[in-house]
């Protein structure tokens, strides 16, 4: 059996399990973090201004990438120190090493044993989702318990099956569940033993993005029209259901402002439903108090229809994909997968002038 739990992404200021960043701001206080000079390309990663334009960078120049790991070497063993010295509770913060590409390659090989025919290439990428087999959907289905934080994998117990005979004694392996979703309890949560092999333990209902409702008006000094979404022309994407949202600025952005706003995205993990505002910043002068992100958005609702009159790039009306789109005149694309579970068409919305009859 294999569980693997991952805390909220990055930053996410709307997740109260992010309580121990106080902590790690404790230890960071006085600390001075720096990278080491790149050897040879120094020069060209000073003129890139953000980490989409150090990747856009490092795909036309291979050594970059070592280079930039050799050279931020020092900072994270500084940082490592620093971190698994802090205490919660009496126990110390445990620091774990990133897996390599490498690693994740000789990882996401192992599904080939399941498909041969799937495109594992897919899974190294994680701005895009990832499309799925029907093989691998049935094996997730009968093998896995996958939530929004959280993923258990069991063996069926079937000897012919490709995730092999279990190992452990038949008894052993029948009191064996799969990690239970976490339920609250006032202001707590209930304990693991208390839900550990309990059936309303095996569903998850209670991630913030679920128990998430839409704002009854968004929180933007003006309404979201496709001019503001023009003046901004930038997307954000959600962390957790990797849809694109659109920015939008009451003012055309200058170049310096866009630059600027490229960055701060860096800095943070957006969520549907949240505002740029509520991020925590000293710069009586940032970027996002002038451009804006619709709050009233939650992940189960579609692309924003001003997306496609703002950019060119077709995206799936349900999903975001940008893969096995139909697309039509009429219609909002609509990726295969969407299509093969049910979902209409969305039509387009006109308006159409209509000259006044004399």
């Amino acid at each position: 059996m294999l569980v693997s739990v991952q805390t909220p992404p990055h930053h996410s200021w709307k997740n109260p399990a992010e309580r121990c960043m106080s902590n790690l701001n404790l230890g960071l206080q006085g600390v001075g973090v720096m990278r080491r000079a790149l050897p040879t390309m120094e020069q060209k990663i000073k003129s890139t201004n953000n980490i989409k334009a150090i990747r856009e960078l490092s795909n036309k120049e291979p050594a970059l990438r070592e280079e930039v790991m050799d050279a931020v070497q020092p900072a994270k063993i500084l940082l490592g120190d620093v971190f698994s010295r802090l205490q919660v509770k009496g126990q110390n913060f445990k620091v774990f090493t990133a897996a390599s590409k490498d690693d994740m390659v000789r990882l996401v090989n192992h599904l080939k044993k399941i498909d041969e025919e799937f495109n594992t290439d897919s899974l190294l990428d994680s701005s895009k989702p990832c499309k799925l087999t029907q093989k691998l959907k049935d094996f997730i289905s009968e093998h896995c318990v996958c939530g929004q934080y959280q993923l258990s994998i069991k063996r069926c117990g079937a000897e012919d099956c490709v995730c092999g005979a279990p190992r452990t004694s038949p008894d052993t392996f029948a009191d064996l569940h799969h990690l239970p979703f976490p339920i609250p309890q006032q202001e707590k949560y209930i304990h693991f033993e208390d839900l550990y092999g309990k059936e309303e333990a095996k569903v998850e209902n209670y991630v913030p993005s679920k128990m998430q409702r839409a704002a009854q008006r968004h929180s933007m000094p003006f309404s979201p029209s496709s001019q503001k979404a023009k003046n901004a022309k930038m997307v954000v994407q959600c962390g957790e259901c990797l849809k694109w949202r659109v920015c939008y600025s009451a003012r055309v952005l200058k170049p310096d402002q866009r630059q600027k706003l490229e960055r701060a995205l860096d800095g943070v993990t957006y969520s549907c439903g949240t505002c740029f505002q509520n991020v925590s910043t000293d710069d009586d002068d940032s970027i996002f108090n002038a451009v804006y992100v619709n709050d009233k958005l939650t992940c189960d609702l579609p692309i924003e229809a001003r997306d496609y009159v703002t950019f060119d790039d077709p995206l799936c009306y349900y999903c975001g994909s940008e893969d096995d789109l139909i697309t039509g005149n009429s219609n909002y694309p609509l990726c295969n997968e969407c299509n093969d579970a049910g979902k209409q068409p969305r039509k387009k919305n006109t308006r159409a002038f209509q000259p006044r009859q004399e």
